[in-house]
């Protein structure tokens, strides 16, 4: 589904590729048969694509109009067609509630699209499991992105909410940074500047979601 988005004459036009999953355990959507013509309308666009595999934030949880999430204000910060897949509670190990999303499907999936930039938004959900266990998973990931590696991977940062518990997620955080730089992956930690949320104190609101979308927009817009 692609959804035009009018913008004012400030403003970077973009288009908006509505490619996220809304699931429950009792039901599933596949994705695959979206993505062609998703692909198809980036290059009839001549925009390079932004790929975004994330959970609950670049899902749009929580928001009246998912569309609203992040990734998409990205795409247009950047001028870049969008595809995303957020798929809330999910991570690099954490397969969610319904424990059907693990990861390596997913990056196969997106992978498939030949995102310009693809960027991977997840850890927060992993701070709960084990550590060993979350660095194999984040090594395997990331060695799956690089046998078929985009132009740019951008790592961002575990997000950090109020009611998260913080040693951990900044363990993790502190090991994607590390692997990151194994594989020259950049990194962007969007934790340095304090973030506004929602009154569930997990989710950004409007101020916070910015805030998010400008910090990886600034790492996007950077030369290669």
């Amino acid at each position: 589904m692609v959804v035009a988005v009018g913008v004012g004459a400030a403003a970077v036009p973009s288009v908006r590729h509505e490619y996220r999953l809304w699931r429950s355990c009792l039901a599933s959507e596949g994705i695959e048969a979206r993505v062609g013509d998703a692909r198809l309308a980036s290059i009839e666009g001549g925009r390079p694509l932004l790929g975004v595999i994330g959970d609950s934030w670049a899902q749009g949880a929580e928001l009246p109009d998912p569309l609203d999430a992040f990734p998409y204000d990205v795409g247009l910060m950047t001028g870049m067609d969008v595809l995303v897949d957020g798929k809330q509670g999910t991570g690099f190990l954490n397969a969610g509630p319904c424990k059907d999303d693990p990861i390596q499907p997913r990056l196969a999936t997106m992978l498939e699209t030949r995102p310009d930039v693809l960027v991977i938004a997840l850890g927060l959900n992993d701070a709960v499991l084990d550590d060993d266990d979350v660095h194999t998973a984040v090594d395997d990931a990331f060695s799956t992105i690089d046998e078929d590696r985009p132009r740019r991977v951008i790592v961002v940062a575990p997000f950090d909410p109020p009611t998260a518990p913080h040693a951990r997620v900044r363990d993790v955080g502190a090991y994607l940074e590390e692997a990151s730089l194994r594989f020259d992956f950049e990194y962007v930690s969007v934790n340095d500047t304090p973030l506004t949320f929602l009154e569930d104190g997990i989710h950004p609101d409007e101020a916070g979601r910015q805030m998010v979308a400008s910090e990886v927009a600034d790492v996007i817009g950077r030369p290669d």
